[in-house]
């Protein structure tokens, strides 16, 4: 048994990738009908973190359209960052809490023009049934910040969404790396928020409240064929399993095509170990990126078009999870 530390961001490492190599059947199976095993309904929550490319906000926004067409409804969550609404002339504007002024670990905005499209895809998404969520600001690893470091970033993306898009009311989160600590948790639940999804947990059961009162979101602990590894529902976890962080894979090869199902396979077992059992929401986080020449953005619409219309199964925002939620308790 190997087990793998990893972690990433774009092209630097750091998001937590965790691998435990066994043995599984690698045949790419479609899963039988679930009638009869229960009678709550099945939220599948699909996100996106970051914000920087128009395209791919717009080829979501297009593909949830397509899904509409189909009677196969489906919500997304995009957790956004604040230096997208900054460019190079006035990036000066945000102070990160452990770094120098004007420091960002992702860019900035290449041109006004570019943010003024950001902010239409933003519009139009929650005109269509979207969520616009935080993903903080400079996507630095707040792991470690106090208090006061939390706040300040908070503060900080709220001012400079503010600045570009005033109405647009945000009330969830997700911390750059996954890097989260109680300061966090305070200092959301200061600012209103309702939930976090910045954590990762084996635990199959539905979602409860922390000890400030918000609703934990997390991303999933899958199995990866064909090896077995484990990881979490994220892309860029997959990303680093597969190919190292390397785009290296061509579209519609055999290798490409093979990653695909392998992930496509490991959606389906997540999604059907809960649908057939208690139900519980299940949480798939990627990016707007298409590592590997779009490998697992395909993956991921694969996924959707096969479970999204399905008996009792709601693919929903983060935020109409919170409210169901909240209604039922």
């Amino acid at each position: 048994m190997a087990v793998i530390l990893v972690f990433g961001i774009l092209g630097t490492i750091f998001f937590l990738v965790i691998a435990i190599k066994t043995n599984i059947n690698q045949a790419i199976e479609l899963p039988r009908r679930a009638d009869n095993y229960g009678s709550n309904p099945q939220f599948v929550l699909l996100a996106f973190d970051g914000s920087a490319s128009i395209p791919m906000w717009q080829e979501t926004i297009n593909f949830a359209n397509e899904l509409a067409s189909q009677g196969k409804p489906a919500y997304f969550t995009y957790f956004v960052s604040g230096v997208y609404f900054l460019t190079e002339k006035n990036k000066n504007d945000y102070q990160p809490p452990s770094a120098p002024r004007g420091t960002s670990l992702i860019g900035f905005a290449s041109s006004v023009k570019d943010i003024s499209e950001r902010v239409g895809e933003m519009k139009t998404s929650i005109a269509e049934g979207h969520e616009i969520a935080s993903h903080a600001v400079g996507h630095f690893n707040g792991a470690k910040w106090s208090l006061s470091q939390w706040e300040q970033e908070l503060d900080s993306f709220q001012k400079i969404l503010a600045s570009v898009a005033p109405k647009i009311d945000v009330v969830g989160f997700r911390a750059p790396d996954l890097g989260v600590n109680d300061n966090l948790e305070q200092a959301l639940a200061k600012r209103n928020y309702r939930y976090d999804a910045s954590r990762v947990s084996s635990n199959s059961d539905w979602p409860t409240k922390n000890k400030f009162g918000l609703w934990e979101f997390p991303l999933a602990i899958i199995k990866l064929p064909p090896d077995n590894f484990t990881t979490i529902s994220m892309d860029y976890n997959i990303f680093v399993i597969q190919t190292k962080a390397k785009n290296i894979l061509e579209k519609n090869s055999l290798t490409w095509q093979a990653n695909r199902d392998y992930l496509l396979q490991a959606y389906r077992d997540y999604f059907y170990q809960h649908y057939r059992r208690n139900r519980a929401p299940i949480f798939i986080g990627h990016h707007f990126s298409k590592w590997n020449d779009g490998v697992y953005w395909e993956a991921l619409k694969d996924f959707a078009r096969e479970v999204c219309g399905l008996p009792k199964v709601h693919c929903i925002t983060h935020r109409a999870l919170a409210d169901y939620l909240d209604q039922k308790k």
